[in-house]
């Protein structure tokens, strides 16, 4: 009676045999450059936001935030469109 009871567990403890793909595995080339977009984008976002809340430069301010979002544009077209 035990063997069975250790079997059913054994049999409940059963690894799966499938995997979960890896999100990079060499097909995107592009991975790097849309990492460093996405780097240059939160350093840009988040000056951006100290300029425009901290200081009397407001304009300059928004020109970065400006700039922050056309590279975020940038970065999501890479990932759409290249393949």
């Amino acid at each position: 009676m035990e063997e069975n009871i250790n079997k059913d567990e054994r049999e409940y403890a059963v690894k799966p045999h499938h995997t979960q793909p890896k999100l990079n595995n060499g097909k995107d080339s592009m991975f790097k450059y849309r990492n460093i977009i996405n780097v240059a984008f939160m350093v840009l976002a988040i000056t951006g936001v100290i300029i425009y809340t901290k200081s009397d430069f407001k304009i300059t301010g928004a020109v970065v935030l400006i700039i922050a979002v056309v590279l975020k544009f940038i970065e999501v077209s890479l990932r759409m469109f290249h393949k």
